[in-house]
């Protein structure tokens, strides 16, 4: 694997085989990386053409990639937020619980389909999803 900033992972959710690569879906990166056989990066994909647009990645979970190789993402409507798991004081930590008690629930995610990882253009995208629908998916193993 490629050494450097730009090949750590934080939290890698989701995986996909295209051929002779893998894509895996970065979510707290904000983006799907692209690698080789030799397990380096091929492309590291941020944003999708949305009618001339560029749209991006919002913290990327869930892949499929079909027949046409046509590839699924699982999308959310804000970019996730930096991992707060790094080294705090006792305070810091109560401090951070407290508030992110008082956040509104996550907005909505929504599965995209794109052109393939290659050219992310976008083909159709669904409705907000409710969560509950897509904790039945994940654990039905919905393809």
């Amino acid at each position: 694997m490629e050494a450097g900033p730009d090949a750590l992972f934080v939290e890698p959710s989701g995986l996909a085989v295209d051929g002779d690569h893998l894509i895996v879906a970065d979510c707290g990166n904000n983006r799907l990386q692209v690698l080789g056989k030799d397990g380096r990066v091929v492309s590291s994909i941020t944003h999708y053409e949305d009618e001339g647009k560029r749209t991006p990645l919002n913290g990327p979970t869930a892949l499929a990639i079909d027949q046409e190789q046509s590839l699924y993402v699982l999308v959310g409507s804000t970019p996730r937020r930096k991992d707060p798991r790094v080294e705090r004081t006792l305070a810091e930590v109560r401090k951070a619980v407290v508030a992110e008690a008082g956040e509104p629930p996550e907005a909505p995610r929504k599965l995209i389909k794109l052109k393939s990882w290659r050219r992310p253009d976008l083909l159709a995208a669904s409705r907000p999803l409710h969560p509950d629908v897509l904790q039945i998916a994940v654990d039905g193993g919905a393809s």
